[in-house]
């Protein structure tokens, strides 16, 4: 998993680059040890959340995040939760299965959440 975070960290770096159509800089790509990674583009509505993934915070939306998955994952979670100065929007839980990635994942916050139907 070394990789993994390594690979996130310089897809990072260079999704903060001077490009102005980030997603444009950046393709999908596969990393050592079978790891494949890609832009995603994060948003959500009518506010601004915080997005968690795999349980750890990412950043604030609007971002682009590289996901990132291997032969073992099936899934991502993908959460966002509202500022705390929008108490009547709800937290939100995508479970993003892979492959392939999506290159947008949006939220929007004024609705309730439902449990996931996984067929």
């Amino acid at each position: 998993m070394n990789y993994r975070n390594t690979l996130i960290a310089l897809l990072v770096l260079t999704a903060s680059g001077c490009s102005n159509n980030r997603l444009e800089a950046l393709s999908p790509f596969s990393g050592p040890g079978g790891i494949s990674i890609a832009p995603v583009e994060i948003d959500s509505s009518p506010s601004t959340a915080w997005i968690y993934i795999d349980g750890k915070y990412v950043g604030n939306t609007p971002l682009v995040y590289g996901l990132a998955y291997d032969s073992d994952t099936n899934y991502i979670e993908v959460i966002a939760k509202p500022l705390p100065d929008h108490p009547v929007q709800q937290r939100q839980t995508k479970h993003v299965r892979v492959p392939p990635l999506p290159t947008r994942i949006h939220f929007f916050l004024n609705n309730h959440e439902e449990p996931e139907n996984d067929g």
